[in-house]
Parts: structure tokens; C-alpha cells; sequence
């Protein structure tokens, strides 16, 4: 359940993924959690800090899993 909440929350969706294809592949990760930072929070992080590393441990893995 807990996983299910995370993923509702910051989980990617196909239009995200195709706005995410315009960036490079080493900007994507970075990219894609300043995107879900800024929906749950409505601003940008302001530091690295700002970002839980479960978010950015999210972002990555869904990365290698996009579709194709």
C-alpha cells in the first residue's frame, strides 16, 4: 500500500516520459524530479537537499523501465 501511495505520488506518466525523450539521457533523472518535485510542492527545489532520495532512487529505476 505504502509503494502504491509513492507511486500515485511520484510515479511517471507516458506524457512525462515523452516530454522526458527531448533531454539527453544523463538529464532525464534530474529533470524528471524537478517535475515531480514541482507538482507535489508547487516550486523547484531550491537545493539537492530539498529532494528525498527515495524520489530520486524512483526516477532513476522508472527511467530504465520506460516504455519504448
Amino acid at each position: 500500500m505504502i509503494e502504491q501511495a509513492f507511486a500515485s505520488t511520484w510515479g511517471l506518466s507516458y506524457s512525462d516520459f515523452e516530454f522526458l525523450n527531448r533531454f539527453g539521457a544523463k538529464s532525464r533523472v534530474a529533470i524528471a524530479c524537478q517535475l515531480l518535485f514541482f507538482r507535489q510542492h508547487g516550486r523547484f527545489p531550491a537545493t539537492r537537499g530539498d529532494l528525498d532520495p527515495d524520489v530520486i532512487v524512483g526516477s532513476s529505476e522508472a527511467e530504465c523501465r520506460k516504455p519504448r
